[in-house]
């Protein structure tokens, strides 16, 4: 449904984009829980979709599966930080990228069973 001034809104009135992806005030794809992007409006399909490999496995995928366990800065923003290595680790130890992503040793996006969702590249 749209509010008054035309936006895009779900049933609680939080703006969402024509594909019902929760978004900020600028188009991008935000999550539920923090208000984070996790997409930038510009990788979105001319049609509102989140970009692949993401958007095969939609229906099946959580986002929060594959994030790091963090502590949130006063604005919401995760408190990511490195270990000795250099590596990117959140606040277990376990390896993230800069995005705060859960990763295996060779550096592609896993869950938190460990299995691999995404290859690194």
């Amino acid at each position: 449904m749209k509010d008054k001034n035309g936006n895009f809104v779900d049933k609680d009135g939080n703006r969402v984009n024509e594909k019902g992806y929760l978004v900020d005030e600028k188009g991008n794809i935000i999550d539920n829980q923090h208000h984070e992007k996790m997409f930038d409006k510009s990788e979105l399909t001319d049609k509102g979709e989140i970009p692949a490999p993401f958007g095969v496995e939609k229906h099946n995928f959580n986002p929060h599966n594959i994030r790091g366990d963090f502590n949130h800065d006063k604005t919401g923003k995760p408190l990511i930080s490195k270990n000795k290595q250099g590596d990117f680790v959140d606040k277990k130890g376990k390896k993230v990228n800069k995005k705060g992503y859960k990763t295996d040793k060779n550096g592609n996006i896993i869950d938190k069973h460990g299995k691999k969702k995404f290859d690194k590249k």
